[in-house]
Order: C-alpha cells, then sequence, then structure tokens
C-alpha cells in the first residue's frame, strides 16, 4: 500500500538526528573561522576551539561558540543547538528556550509552529516558548498535522492527536495516511478503509490495499480487482 508505506517511510527520515556538526568552512571574519554555508538569520556560524556559535556579518559574536553542534537553519527564530550531548534551542540572542536535556530536537521544520522533541527513544513536541506541549512518547509520527490532526504510533498501533496532545483517533490501527480531500485510509486486521477526522468509519475496512483520494475518487483492490470508490464507497465505472 503505497500511501501508509510512505507514512512510515517519511516519519522515518525526519527522525535522523537533529542537529548537524558546522562543515564546509570556508573563510574567517576578523579572525573568527566562519561557515558561509551556514549563514541564517543574517547570523553566521562560528568555530572556536572546537565549538560552535554566531557572529554577525561584521564578525562580532552574537552567541559565545560553546556549542558541540548546531542545526543548519532558524526555525521561527530558533535554532536546535547540542551541548554536553544534550539537545537544546536557542533563539537569536542565545536565550535558551529549551533547556538541553533532550537526546534530539528536529532541526528541519516546525509542525504546526511546533519543535519536534526527542528523549528516551520517544517523539514528541514543545512550542516556540518551551513549554512541553506534547511529553515524548510517541514511536513515530506524520508528516505533519493535516485537518488538525498529527498521525502518531505507540507500541505498534497508530491514531491521531491534536495540537494539545489530546487523542482525537484512538491508537488503534495497525497504519494509516495522513487525511486526503477529509478522509484518512487506515488498516486493521489485514484490511483498509476510511476514516473521517472525527474517527468515524466512513468507508468500511474490507478492502486488501487503498489509495488516498484525489478528486474525490480512490483507487482501492480488493483480491485481484482492482478499481476506484467515491467518498461514499460506491464503486464508479
Amino acid at each position: 500500500m503505497e500511501n501508509f508505506k510512505l507514512t512510515i517511510i517519511l516519519a522515518a527520515m525526519l527522525s535522523l538526528p537533529a542537529c548537524v556538526c558546522a562543515q564546509t568552512l570556508v573563510r574567517s571574519v576578523n579572525g573568527k573561522v566562519v561557515d558561509e554555508w551556514q549563514m541564517t538569520n543574517g547570523l553566521t556560524v562560528i568555530k572556536e576551539n572546537g565549538k560552535y556559535g554566531f557572529a554577525d556579518k561584521t564578525g562580532r559574536t552574537v552567541i559565545a561558540p560553546v556549542y558541540d553542534k548546531v542545526g543548519p537553519k532558524f526555525l521561527d527564530g530558533k535554532i536546535p543547538v547540542v551541548k554536553n550531548g544534550k539537545a537544546g534551542l536557542i533563539d537569536e540572542t542565545g536565550k535558551v528556550i529549551i533547556p538541553f536535556e533532550y537526546d534530539d530536537i528536529g532541526n528541519k521544520k516546525t509542525f504546526d509552529g511546533l519543535f519536534l522533541i526527542r528523549k528516551g527513544g520517544k517523539w514528541g513536541f514543545a512550542d516556540g516558548t518551551g513549554r512541553i506541549v506534547i511529553a515524548p512518547q510517541y514511536d513515530k509520527y506524520g508528516r505533519d498535522f493535516s485537518n488538525g490532526l498529527m498521525m502518531v504510533m505507540k507500541n505498534g498501533k497508530c491514531g491521531f492527536i491534536d495540537r494539545n496532545g489530546r487523542v482525537v483517533i484512538a491508537l488503534q490501527y495497525d497504519n494509516s495516511s495522513l487525511f486526503h480531500e477529509g478522509l484518512a485510509a487506515v488498516k486493521k486486521n489485514g484490511k483498509c478503509g476510511f476514516i473521517d477526522p472525527t474517527g468515524k468509519i466512513v468507508i468500511p475496512l474490507i478492502y486488501d490495499n487503498v489509495h488516498n483520494f484525489n478528486g474525490g475518487k480512490a483507487r482501492v483492490q480488493s483480491g485481484s480487482e482492482s478499481y476506484y470508490i467515491d467518498k461514499k464507497g460506491n464503486r464508479l465505472p
């Protein structure tokens, strides 16, 4: 099932180590070795004595080089950094937003304004103020919020939570896609169907394989037969 595989593969890709060492050091500013590739939000990564910080375009140190690793870019004015083996989040002035107690903090994107955090092998989310919105507890997560919901996996089962961490759709499915055109494909006990954002089963789980809705129709497979259905589950000619 291409759509289900895609969800899990992307979740795994986003679960790469959060902070990346500054590399390709190419020039110096006022004696400080800096990395032009890492220029972000008007600041440039500097490296001194094996530690990383940030300087402005004149070479003035803005954030002292005390970090082992830094993320590739600022996200909403903040950037993940690593110190003494733990990840945290700082702003453009160097103020610590999320304390250094996490194994990873996602550095590729934010999720509806939330930062991905990992601790003890589990994933959760914090907001831009550092408040832990969703405590690290999930094994995998979806590409993003869709219809205000995020697909999460725990103990081998998928469900959906909202931005506040409330479980909206119980973690009961073996796999799930994101919502497309208001419906998400789900799989349970080897059979597939579709649910709406409330968790209601709109199209029964009777198919061996399904694809996401596109233009009001979805391709499904039952045994060796493949055909299209509409959003009410009616077979299309």
